[in-house]
């Protein structure tokens, strides 16, 4: 079972992933 420290530190780098994905599509816009 992933820990508590796991689980965030994966949902920060999704959370960036996505930020970065969007910011980028956006400027390509």
């Amino acid at each position: 079972m992933a820990t508590l420290l796991e689980l965030f530190a994966t949902t920060l780098v999704l959370y960036l992933l996505t930020y970065a994905y969007v910011k980028w599509d956006w400027h390509k816009a």
